[in-house]
């Protein structure tokens, strides 16, 4: 059964890294994000294999997906692309999309995933710990998967010949989903972001496709989607944490650190 296979399936990854003498097994964590948080948080039930776990924006009533994974409705921030976008733009938006018309921006569609991930690196990696080159090779080997299917489009934002930033976004389920982008802080504040994002959203409406935001709890990304017409629709994500205080309280200090 599923169940079955996941604990021994798990119970042997726990073994074999004891076994080269690289972990403590009492002290072992595991996480996932949406199937991966299914999975998570069956093993944190069905199992005493971890010390704790965190399971992010999973899909745990599977009656709701009778028809298989990812078939089920998922809320995020979404664009639902009237045909007068300014109208449901906020007044912060339009004036940013106003200083983008202003300095002359260009936007490129290529294939070119290279100079996107160096702005991700050299932008976001100093300000978010989940920015690392564990997490960038995965996003590189994501958007080569997705590319190899044609379901990319790689936004290019440049002034004066130069890149300033860009935008991933990826074709799935009827959606244009925006997947991750960075801009330098001048082109921000000229509206780089707001232009390449307006981009991004008319290219939805050229293929009849809902523009997805994808999901955050930072209020700062939440008040930038709103500004381009983006709705609020709640999602949760669960944390299952069993780790001594001690063990917590480490951690937390050591996030404090990395900020400073």
């Amino acid at each position: 059964t599923f169940i079955t296979q996941l604990v021994d399936d798990a119970e042997a990854a726990i073994n074999a890294v004891d076994n080269l003498g690289y972990i403590n097994r009492k002290k072992v964590a595991v996480g996932g994000h949406s199937y991966g948080a299914f999975m998570t948080a069956n093993l944190l039930t069905h199992s005493n294999l971890f010390a704790c776990g965190i399971a992010r924006s999973g899909a745990y009533n599977r009656t709701l997906t009778p028809f298989g994974f990812q078939s089920e409705q998922r809320n995020y921030y979404y664009q639902t692309l009237p045909k007068d976008a300014e109208q449901v733009y906020s007044n912060l938006g339009n004036r940013m999309l106003k200083r983008f018309e202003k300095n002359k921006f260009t936007i490129e569609f290529s294939l070119e995933q290279n100079t996107v991930e160096y702005h991700i690196n050299n932008e976001l990696s100093n300000k978010i710990n989940a920015i690392n080159a564990h997490t960038l090779k995965a996003l590189n080997r994501l958007v080569t998967q997705f590319k190899q299917q044609q379901k990319v489009h790689i936004v290019n934002v440049l002034k004066a010949g130069k890149s300033v930033g860009g935008l991933f976004l990826l074709e799935s389920n009827h959606r244009l989903l925006y997947l991750k982008g960075a801009f330098t802080e001048e082109s921000k504040k000229e509206g780089a972001m707001y232009g390449a994002m307006q981009r991004a959203i008319d290219l939805a409406k050229e293929k009849g496709l809902l523009f997805d935001f994808g999901g955050s709890r930072v209020e700062g990304v939440r008040r930038f989607n709103v500004n381009l017409g983006g709705k609020d629709s709640f999602y949760s994500s669960i944390e299952w944490n069993n780790a001594p205080f001690w063990f917590n309280w480490l951690k937390k200090l050591q996030g404090i650190w990395k900020k400073r």
